[in-house]
Parts: structure tokens; sequence; C-alpha cells
């Protein structure tokens, strides 16, 4: 699927857009210095974060002409670079730039390799390509790029592309900046974002840990090398009790399945820097920054800040007019962009919003009594906190550390006054996360990750923490070997579930290139798909979770439209039947065959063809579970076997449509 070409390419690409994020960053730095007076220098970590944030949110600005999310990014970027350079010289002055540049590098140059050797296949019968979910959001990052609207809607018909949606999309505008500039394949986005994202988050780290350990870094300053496996790091799933729930597969996954989630990473590290100098204002900025990254963020953000300036409140160790203005600054910078990009600037514009189902909104408690949901939010609650016994190995020899390590009695009033606040602030999100998740879980199937999302990176943090908790304070050495034995361990368990990479049968990827050899540009496809395929929560986005995502490699644009959508049936006593009812709605041949219905068009196999010809849909897959449809039979005129996709696909004769 890649030639050497394109990991060269990859890597050039990476340095290239690394280096320009610095060179943002230095920019932005200059700027600050010369309007304020200040001659201060931040660590790579906030140049690299800050550039690469504010050229990101320039691009979704240009694009989207002002509709986007990120509207007001730059305007805090540069107000939480004043507030870093502000106290630069007396809390973040004792950086080493050379230590920071050959670990950056270092990672860079890890990563890469991990992640190209995620895209190689040692069998040659097939071929291995990015799916799951980032092929869906890569498909999303060219609809940016394409239209200049903020949409979560795949629908063909583009006349509903007009009013901005809520949903992540600082990672999609990461994706769609380097897709326009690249104009590469998915798998080439896949390396160059996810290399990027996760070397800033290294940096990040190596920042937050070489502060925490301050005091004992000299002699164990090689062991930080060790966060160049950061991303690797997750938790054992055999630890996890089953008997109490089936699944532990999500939260041991490593922090490099999930792209969005180091777009959420790169942020956190920065909070937990803030937090443990107790830099209260820019934390706040970050903390709006982040949730217009990435919204789903926001409560479990939000919820540790209040829960630990609470604490500080209580403990009279920060004044209340403080208090009430760092809240304020977060709940009212977020009130603000969002009241501006969802409802006024819309309304400037003359937009409207367009929905098949604009009637029918989610509710809270659909088909659910309040006793029912009280009764599922806390199980989730109090389930959520067995996921940590996936951590348990590490936790067992950081036990064993601790208790070799002390003297005496355990004094505990002692040890929670020596806790550091970042620690107490990533188990506050933890909480956060999961009481989220609890409280909205009925709204809708993917609210887990408001938790999730929020898990991967708080793990590594904390296994990160106690792998140099265990080497700098271990009075056994034995424990060093073992800890990082055991962070190898979890490493490789990680790295053979990767969650993207996917492989298709060589030859039958060579078949479809010949057979569609004369389209260069991209056509769109119709596909019919067995009832039984289309009944869980996902598969009824059929716009979404198309079939043959590998056409994505030969067409930017490729897209897929069900003919099965109008027909899937859902039960009204489902939790998420109203989230089901409106994909169904919102899909391209269900709107399509409501505005047939309003011409006085009801027969289905008419609107069918009709659908076929407006388009000018040149092919249809059909899974070999069902069959084609009787009305198209006539008017075929070459069809592809793809045994090991299941689907065979028939080229459509349009000139002799009727």
């Amino acid at each position: 699927m890649l030639t050497a070409a394109d990991f060269l390419i990859s890597f050039l690409w990476i340095l290239i857009l690394m280096c320009s994020s610095l060179v943002i960053g230095n920019l932005l730095q200059s700027i600050i210095n010369r309007l304020y007076g200040y001659e201060a220098q931040l660590p790579l970590y906030w140049k690299l974060l800050s550039g690469l944030f504010f050229g990101v949110s320039i691009y979704a600005i240009f694009t989207t002409k002002g509709l986007s999310i990120l509207l007001f990014s730059p305007i805090l970027i540069l107000l939480l670079l004043k507030q870093l350079l502000k106290h630069q010289s007396s809390r973040l002055a004792n950086t080493k730039t050379k230590s920071e540049y050959v670990f950056l590098g270092a990672a860079i140059v890890l990563q890469f390799i991990f992640f190209t050797y995620t895209l190689v296949s040692s069998n040659t019968n097939f071929v291995t390509f990015i799916s799951g979910d980032f092929n869906i959001y890569y498909r999303m990052a060219v609809h940016l790029s394409e239209y200049g609207v903020e949409a979560y809607n795949f629908n063909y018909d583009t006349s509903n592309l007009k009013m901005p949606s809520l949903y992540h999309y600082g990672d999609l505008w990461v994706y769609a900046l380097i897709s326009r500039i690249t104009n590469a394949n998915p798998s080439v986005v896949f390396i160059i974002a996810f290399t990027c994202l996760s070397s800033i988050f290294s940096l990040g780290l190596f920042t937050y840990i070489r502060d925490v350990f301050a005091t004992k870094i000299q002699q164990y300053k090689v062991y930080l090398y060790l966060i160049l496996f950061a991303g690797l790091f997750a938790g054992f799933q055999f630890c996890f009790p089953a008997f109490i729930r089936r699944f532990a597969e999500p939260y041991t996954l490593s922090i490099f399945n999930w792209g969005k989630v180091l777009v959420l990473s790169c942020s956190l590290i920065g909070l937990l820097i803030l937090v443990r100098i107790k830099d209260w204002k820019p934390l706040a900025i970050l903390s709006i920054i982040a949730g217009l990254f990435y919204i789903n963020s926001i409560p479990a953000i939000y919820g540790a800040i209040f829960l630990l300036l609470a604490i500080e409140l209580l403990g009279k160790r920060l004044k209340f007019k403080t208090w009430f203005v760092i809240n304020t600054i977060y709940i009212g910078g977020l009130i603000i962009a969002l009241f501006f990009q969802y409802k006024l600037l819309p309304m400037t514009f003359g937009l409207e919003h367009i929905s098949a189902s604009q009637t029918q909104k989610p509710t809270l408690l659909h088909n659910l009594t309040f006793g029912k949901y009280l009764h599922t939010a806390i199980n989730i609650f109090i389930g959520g906190w067995l996921q940590l016994l996936t951590l348990a190995p590490y936790f067992l020899l950081m036990l064993i550390t601790f208790v070799l390590n002390r003297s005496g009695k355990i004094q505990f009033k002692k040890i929670w006054s020596e806790i550091d606040y970042s620690v107490l602030f990533l188990f506050f999100v933890f909480a956060s996360g999961l009481f989220s998740w609890a409280i909205i879980y009925p709204l809708r199937v993917d609210t887990v990750q408001f938790f999730h999302n929020l898990v991967a990176p708080v793990y590594v943090v904390i296994i990160t923490l106690i792998l140099y908790y265990i080497i700098v304070n271990s009075t056994n050495k034995i424990l060093i070997p073992l800890a990082i034995f055991t962070a190898l361990g979890s490493a490789y368990i990680s790295s053979q579930h990767i969650f993207y990479a996917n492989i298709f049968n060589k030859s039958e990827w060579q078949q479809m290139q010949s057979f569609f050899k004369d389209d260069k540009q991209g056509t769109l496809f119709v596909n019919v798909k067995p009832m039984k395929e289309l009944t869980s929560a996902f598969n009824r986005k059929t716009d979404q979770y198309i079939p043959l995502n590998i056409l994505n490699y030969k067409w930017k644009n490729y897209q897929n439209v069900s003919l099965n959508t109008p027909f899937i049936p859902i039960s009204e006593n489902e939790v998420y039947y109203v989230e089901a009812k409106d994909d169904i709605a919102t899909a391209t041949f269900t709107t399509y065959m409501d505005k047939c219905k309003a011409e006085n068009i009801n027969d289905v196999d008419l609107m069918t063809k009709k659908f076929i010809k407006d388009f000018r849909v040149k092919y249809i897959s059909v899974s070999l579970d069902t069959s084609l449809p009787v009305s198209l039979r006539n008017n075929l005129m070459d069809s592809l076997l793809l045994k090991n996709a299941n689907y065979i696909v028939y080229k459509i004769n349009l000139d002799g449509f009727k």
C-alpha cells in the first residue's frame, strides 16, 4: 500500500510541520515580549503547542470564513503566552534547551518508526491500510477543507452543510490541514498527524516529570528517556474483574490508538504543569482552549478545576475573589465562544439549522424510568473506578517501593501534605469524566467518550509518575529493572492491538485498481447490505460507516450511500431510539426520498433510479449476504467479485438508464 517514498515524504512533512509550529511559537513569543517589554523564553513544549494550535486555528478560521469553533483560539493562545511569559523568569526559567531538542528528536524518530511499523505487513498476500474511527475522521477532515462548514454530516446533498454543529473539531482540523498541504492518502496523514501530536505530548510529559522530580533528577536523568515509550504504556486486561463487567479493552489500549485523544493529551500535560505551580489564570485560559479543540473534555476539566480550587478555598490558600475570577474566566470564555459560534454568527449570516428530524430532540430519560436511570448511572460511576485495577501491577510496585523506603510509622497527614497538586488534579479529571459519563449516558450511544478519552492520557501520566517514583526512590535496585520490564511488557501488549490498522487482500486491491482505472476523480457509490448488519447503534449510521473504505486511497472524496437506510427497523423501547431515528432521518437516501415524496413520487424503485440518475452514480456495491435490487438488474455493464471483502461491485450503465 505504502512505498518507501511515502515513508520518506511522511518523515519530511513531520519535520516541516514541527519546524513550522516552532517558528510560529517563537514568533508569537517575540510579539508578546516586544509588546510588554518581557525578555523571557518559553520551554520548547509551550512553543510547539502554541505554534501548532495557532496555525491550525488560523487555517480553520480562514477555511470557514470565521464560522469555526476555533474562532477565539488565536486570541486565547496569545493571552496564554502573555501570562506564561509574565511569570517565566520566576517560575519556569530553569529549562535546558539542548536536552529538550535531543528528547524531541528522539521522540519523533521513535514514534515515527512505531506508526510506520503499524502499516507494514510481512504477509505479501495483504495490504495494510487505515480503518476504524480514523477513516471517519479523515473523511470529515476532507469535508471540512472542501466545504468549509463544521457540520457533523456526511449527507451527500451539500445543501444540508450550512449550519455548524457541536463536535470535537480540533483533531479534525489538524488532519484537514495536513491533508490539504500534502494531498496525501489516509495512511500518510495518519503517520504525520499522530507522530507530531504524540511527540509534543511526550515532550510535555518530559517537561512535567522533570519538574516534579527536579530535586532528584540529576543522577537519574537517563531514565527520563523512558518517557519516549509513554504512548505505549497502558493497563493489563487480565487485572480487570471480568465477572463484574465484560469489557476492559478500551481502557487498556495505548494512547497511540486515539488521534483525537492525542490533541486532548497535549493540552492536559500543559494543565498539569500549570496546576503544580498554581498558576490559575493561564490554567483557566488553557482549559478554554482545550475545550474548544476537544469539546467532550469541557465537563471533566471544569469539574477537576472546580474541585481543586474548592479545596484551595476551603484550606484558605486561595481568596474567594481569585476563585470567582478563575471560574468566571473559564465558564464565561466558553459561553462567549460557543454563543458566537452557534447562535450569533449563524444568525448574522442568515443560517438556519436544517434537519429532517428537527422536531425530534433527544431527551435524557427517553424510555427510562428515573429509578432505572439512577441505578445504571450509579453502576457506571462505581464500575468505572474498577478500570484502575488494570494498573494493579504498577500500583503494587509503587507500594513495595514506598514500604521499603519509609522509616518509622506511616504518617498519613504528612503524606497528604506532600501530594503533588497535579496528582490530585489527575484524580479529579478521572472522577469528573466518569461522573459526566454516568450522568449523560442515555443521551447518546458514544457518551462514554466523556470518560474514556480522558482515561488514556491520565493512565499514561499515572504510569510515568509511578515508574519515575520507583526509579528515584527505590532502595532495592532490583525494583528498577522490574519496573522497566513491567512497562515494556505493557508496551508490547499494547503494540499487538493497533486500533486503526487493517488488512485487505492484495489481489483484490489490484483488481479494484484495474476495475476503476477509468475514474480519476472519484464517483458516488450506492450499496446494499443485509438488514442484520444494520442493527447496532453505530452501523445504523450508514453515511459514516461505509463499505470498502480502502477506496479512500484511490479517491479522497469517496462516498458510498446506503439504499437500505430508510427501511432500517428501530424499536421505540431502546434507550437510543431518538438518536437512531435522527441518524436514519438525516442520511442521504432518506432525505432524498423525503424530497421525492414532496413531489408526489412514492414508488421506491422509481426513487432509487432517480437518485442514481440525479447524482450520476456509477457503481453499486452489494454484500454477498444479500442480493442486488431487481429494479437495477437490467442496467449493469460489468461486475467485480471481492470474495474476501464479502462484496460484489457492479458498474451501472447510466447511458441506458431509464
